[in-house]
């Protein structure tokens, strides 16, 4: 018998609020509540995994957030709700949803031939049935399923959408590559016509998370043969290859390459780069000179943006460096360092709440960003402007704000923090282990945390073994408040890294000023 959901009335209320576009305050507002009903022993975790009302909302908001790192979350948070779940429609449909985003595409239609069987009266369930079942070369049965779901929401634009292309014998990728709304999809489908959609982050982030769906099996094995001998991980979220190598001068080399995507997401870049990429790094990247030493490349991180982070390390000294390029430089082998014209400004209110208002300019848009520091905030874009227009827009916005008591952030006193986990459950050292997947994947996401809430920037990191044989991984930050930096970066960590046994040991107030920049 299905328990009564840990959620309050006015919890559900918030959610149902929030539900009409506010995804991430509905997913973090999840991860927060768990967080503090476990410390304060309200529920245990146990408890609030199996809750099936905290699993749909979950569910909900990490797969229409429609970015490849939730729908992932998703799949790892929903298995514990399933025997809770066996009538819900919606539960099998949500679940379904994210397995194929993550590429599962078996499974995800063995749950979704189970949600119509548990709820034959929930429309999408017959929606996602219908499309595995084109996939999987079922064209009749998918028709049948589209007109089920007709029956039930009659003349719904996306079920039309579908039946067409069905008889069309489209992709599975074409089938998804569709919004709910009719305006808004005619403008996805506008934006791929033109092949101009850098310019909208919706529409490459969706296309995106498309093209982690179906893997394309000739490339990656294409890709796979560039590094021969290599160990290939492929566990979550992120593939990856371990290889060791000796040089031309006889030294023995282990690198680290790190996709922050899967195998189908892989096997969708060009593979001419990615050859390039190897060449380069075992001919010309593998040591970087600076600050008197010599660091030696340890591991080169490939995000979905073809931008590329090389990770250096002294042994001796202990530290670490980052360089940052991307493919196409890579390529060319040119030193360039692309920094955008952004300005970010803050002030304290009347009540002492630190707020921001900051600008960029993004592929001929103008973005301002304005909020509460450790909130995301709100946004306006300003389309079809050029460098210039610009330029002119900074002298009015640096204006207005100053007269409003906004100052630059080289004028707020900057806070350094360290930030130190503890990776509890190894003896060894783990960035020549497989959980060096699970250090970068933190290390991104407390980037953006902190990015994305205005709070700060993430410098550098670095790691050493402990008095007790522990390996410690220090990741080291700029924040203007550190009370709200901590909350943000426990809450970003931790749900992350508690499989892997790494946990925050403590967050640290450093003395040092940090340079400008």
């Amino acid at each position: 018998m299905q328990k009564q959901t840990l959620l309050s009335k006015q919890d559900i209320e918030k959610l149902t609020e929030w539900s009409d576009g506010y995804f991430y305050k509905i997913f973090y507002y999840l991860e927060d509540f768990i967080q503090d009903g476990i410390e304060k022993n309200l529920f245990t975790k146990e408890e609030a995994q199996q809750d099936l009302d905290i699993a749909l909302w979950y569910a909900y908001a990490g797969n229409n957030i429609g970015i490849y790192e939730y729908y992932y979350k998703v799949i790892k948070w929903m298995p514990f709700s399933e025997e809770n779940a066996k009538n819900s429609g919606a539960w099998h449909y949500r679940y379904a949803v994210a397995l194929m985003y993550c590429g599962e595409l078996e499974k995800a239609y063995e749950y979704a031939k189970k949600g119509v069987q548990a709820e034959e009266s929930y429309p999408w369930g017959w929606l996602v049935l219908a499309q595995l079942q084109a996939h999987f070369g079922e064209q009749k049965q998918a028709l049948v399923s589209i007109d089920k779901g007709l029956d039930l929401v009659p003349n719904d634009y996306e079920f039309l959408n579908l039946k067409d292309e069905v008889l069309e014998n489209k992709s599975l990728e074409r089938m998804l590559c569709h919004y709910i709304s009719p305006e808004n999809d005619m403008k996805l489908q506008e934006d791929i016509i033109k092949t101009n959609y850098n310019n909208d982050s919706d529409t490459k982030e969706k296309l995106q998370s498309i093209q982690g769906v179906k893997c394309d099996i000739d490339s990656l094995n294409k890709i796979k043969s560039i590094w021969k001998n290599g160990i290939w991980q492929d566990e979550g979220p992120y593939y990856s290859c371990l290889i060791q190598f000796i040089d031309d001068k006889k030294i023995a080399h282990k690198i680290k390459f790190v996709f922050e995507m899967n195998k189908a997401m892989l096997s969708k870049i060009s593979v001419a780069q990615l050859r390039n990429l190897y060449q380069n790094v075992i001919n010309k990247l593998l040591y970087e000179q600076k600050y008197g030493m010599q660091y030696e490349l340890q591991s080169v991180i490939v995000n979905r943006d073809s931008k590329i982070k090389l990770v250096y390390y002294n042994e001796k000294e202990q530290v670490s460096l980052l360089r940052y390029k991307t493919l196409q430089t890579i390529r060319r082998n040119i030193e360039e360092k692309v920094e955008d014209i952004a300005l970010t400004l803050y002030r304290k209110d009347a009540d002492k709440n630190l707020q921001y208002v900051e600008c960029w300019l993004d592929n001929n848009k103008i973005v301002k960003h304005y909020g509460f520091v450790g909130e995301e905030g709100e946004y306006k874009v300003y389309n079809d402007c050029t460098l210039d227009d610009y330029k002119m827009y900074l002298d009015i916005f640096v204006g207005r704000y100053e007269r409003l008591g906004f100052v630059s952030w080289k004028s707020c006193v900057k806070k350094s923090i360290l930030i130190k986990i503890l990776a509890s459950n190894h003896q060894k050292n783990i960035f020549n282990h497989d959980d060096l997947i699970w250090v970068n994947f933190s290390y991104e996401v407390l980037q953006k945390a902190l990015e994305v809430n205005v709070t700060g920037f993430l410098n550098d990191w670095g790691y050493h073994k402990n008095a007790d044989g522990m390996y410690e991984v220090d990741f080291y930050c700029d924040v203007v408040d550190t009370k709200i930096a901590t909350k943000l970066i426990k809450r970003a960590i931790k749900p992350f890294n508690e499989e892997k046994s790494l946990s925050i040991q403590g967050i640290i107030e450093l003395d040092i000023k940090t340079d400008e920049k």
